[in-house]
């Protein structure tokens, strides 16, 4: 399914690793932030998130974050507690085949052409002193960003790595 703005977010139900049961229905009437990781032994999911993190510190985002990975619960809860995490995360299983809420959202895999900008992220995480954990996802999973508005209706999709500008943008 490919979605576009305008279109209503597809509804979940999930258990967070930190903030219990998340459902998208529970949030209407508040912007919603859903941002896509891989996995958080992936350095290009942990550099993203912690530039989330760092924007939401900034109070550049106004808006909720609801932040799903497909890592184990168990590693999600722990890399959620060592970097203070303040906003749901959802460790999402596969199931026949499809990453629920990925499949739901249309986030699959990373184009060839996304390629050199992964290099380039995954240097400036190595750079950092960030390093490759456990592989735990699909190796080929692209990240995304969506932006819901107060009605459910999506405002803002990017299936692909994180662009603070453009999201910045989006939320204006």
């Amino acid at each position: 399914m490919k979605l576009k703005i305008g279109d209503m977010a597809p509804s979940f139900s999930a258990e967070s690793v930190n903030s219990g049961t998340i459902s998208l229905e529970d949030y209407r009437g508040k912007k919603v932030l859903l941002a896509f990781g891989r996995y958080f032994g992936c350095p290009v999911c942990q550099i993203e998130f912690q530039m989330l993190q760092d924007m939401l510190k900034e109070n550049v985002l106004d808006v909720q974050v609801i932040y799903v990975v497909q890592s184990a619960p168990d590693v999600a809860k722990a890399f959620a507690e060592e970097k203070g995490a303040e906003f749901p995360i959802i460790a999402v299983k596969r199931d026949g085949g499809k990453w629920p809420i990925y499949s739901d959202y249309g986030v699959g895999k990373f184009s060839l052409a996304a390629l050199p900008k992964v290099a380039k992220r995954a240097k400036e995480a190595y750079s950092q002193g960030i390093v490759h954990g456990p592989k735990e996802g699909s190796e080929t999973q692209s990240p995304a960003e969506f932006i819901i508005d107060e009605n459910g209706k999506i405002t803002y999709a990017n299936i692909g790595l994180l662009e603070t500008d453009k999201l910045l943008n989006a939320l204006k």
